[in-house]
């Protein structure tokens, strides 16, 4: 690891302000992508964005879990007026417009795939967190290990359990080292309530944390 996460804040900045043509720090994006999303408007108050893989077949949420945590996070952006929300689909976004909200979002959630690597454009802060969704019993601790290496927190949630480093499965002692049947599940269960106060708690002021 590291010694220092900081190591690649001058890589991250170059990249994000390439893509946002302007500085990291001053993101907006095109009139069209902001009228098919009108929340993603620069700020810097909390974002939280949730990359959804409902439609691709492969390592989904349970529909029903996807639709609670969907209203559920709508549900936290009507108690905390200023917080934005984001529920996207990153296909639907041109490379540069999935760079520039990453750079915005404070947390990243989503089942575990190519989604999560956004991180990588993340701005570290002590809110800056991923919460990535695997099925229980199976773990991958691809995301686990370049969020630490990049000073991000990461959790990983099994259903409505929330682990991070260093208290993370022993891939020894799951079936087929974590890789079983299951982690590509269409049925991954997650529970709203649970991840919903997990947000909750990183997000806190740094003085309360």
């Amino acid at each position: 690891m590291p010694k220092s996460p900081h190591w690649w804040m001058p890589i991250r900045n170059n990249v994000v302000t390439f893509a946002a043509g302007e500085d990291a720090d001053s993101i907006v994006l095109k009139k069209k992508k902001r009228q098919e999303y009108p929340n993603l408007a620069t700020t810097t108050s909390p974002v939280i964005t949730y990359v959804t893989r409902q439609h691709w077949g492969k390592r989904m949420l349970r529909d029903a879990d996807h639709t609670a945590l969907v209203d559920k996070l709508h549900e936290l952006k009507r108690e905390n007026k200023d917080w934005e929300v984001n529920v996207v689909q990153l296909e639907e976004l041109s490379r540069e417009e999935q760079i520039r909200l990453a750079a915005r979002t404070t947390v990243l959630l989503g089942v575990h795939g190519a989604g999560l690597t956004g991180l990588l454009w993340m701005q570290p802060t002590n809110q800056t967190t991923v919460v990535e969704f695997l099925a229980p019993g199976s773990f991958s601790e691809d995301f686990e290990v370049v969020a630490r290496m990049v000073g991000i927190k990461h959790f990983t949630v099994w259903g409505d359990k929330p682990m991070t480093y260093p208290s993370l499965p022993d891939k020894s002692k799951l079936p087929a080292r974590g890789r079983s049947l299951e982690f590509d599940s269409n049925e991954i269960p997650v529970d709203a309530d649970a991840v919903v106060a997990l947000i909750k708690r990183q997000l806190q002021p740094e003085e309360e944390a």
